[in-house]
């Protein structure tokens, strides 16, 4: 994660969620321009594993355009919004019965 992200966890959840929104969901004329910019951005981050995350080694260099990695972030989001706002709604009278 970058270093803005540690501070900025919600507007990050939902930068990420929007993006594959649009990549997943928009027609091409919004996803490729989506997919082409959050490949810019993540074309420049890179780093090293903190510690030994599914296949990679603790040390081992790391790059965010990575597909293992881009996948993880892809399933974490969902695993977070199902866990989290998928929650919420059901609390809500109005959305009740779309979560039975």
């Amino acid at each position: 994660m970058g270093s803005h992200s540690a501070t900025d966890l919600l507007p990050r959840l939902h930068r990420t969620a929007a993006a594959f929104y649009h990549r997943f969901r928009g027609d091409l004329d919004v996803a490729l321009p989506t997919a082409r910019r959050i490949s810019g951005y993540h074309g420049k981050v890179t780093g090293m594993l903190p510690e030994d995350i599914g296949g990679g080694r603790a040390g081992q260099p790391c790059q965010a355009n990575e597909q293992d990695l881009v996948i993880w972030v892809w399933a974490t989001t969902i695993q977070l919004l199902t866990a989290n706002v998928g929650a919420l709604l059901c609390d809500s009278e109005s959305t009740t019965h779309c979560c039975r």
